[in-house]
């Protein structure tokens, strides 16, 4: 397995493992998590913007020629209240890998370049975002240095 900086040719097979994330995810929490009839053409277009920005951090984990993983850490501006000390507030909200199983081993190497190279460009916090019944991806990052920070209820109204 290789880590290496995303480019536009890995945008279709990022947006094969999002939007198997996303069908995952919907089944967790129907309302909150459902996914849109244009979520694959919006996160194609998107995903094919923020690789060519250079405040992104953008990696895929690849083997045997194939796509297994993928990570965006993107600049979320934390608000006013909020003081980082000067420094860069990103978000990990894409970040996906092929299979569960894959968590112990594409997830570690995909955070680990991604945590590097955000820190490299200023950034001095990271928040990443998951499902609450995602239970293999909270395994994996309950063994990174994270906390957990915050967490988010919703209803219908």
């Amino acid at each position: 397995m290789q880590v290496r900086a995303a480019a536009g040719r890995d945008v279709e097979a990022c947006v094969d493992l999002v939007e198997a994330r996303r069908r995952r995810y919907a089944e967790f929490e129907p309302r909150f998590w459902k996914k849109s009839a244009s979520s694959a053409a919006l996160s194609r277009k998107w995903f094919a913007h923020l690789i060519t920005q250079t405040d992104v951090v953008a990696f895929v984990a690849e083997e045997d020629g194939r796509v297994i993983g993928f990570i965006i850490g993107t600049n979320f501006p934390p608000p006013p209240v909020i003081d980082l000390q000067g420094g860069k507030n990103a978000v990990i909200d894409d970040f996906a890998v092929v299979s569960d199983d894959r968590w112990s081993d594409v997830g570690p190497m995909l955070f680990d370049a991604c945590k590097d190279r955000l820190k490299e460009l200023g950034y001095t916090q990271i928040v990443v975002i998951g499902a609450d019944k995602d239970n293999a991806k909270t395994a994996f990052l309950k063994t990174t240095q994270l906390s957990l920070a915050s967490t988010w209820w919703t209803a219908g109204l």
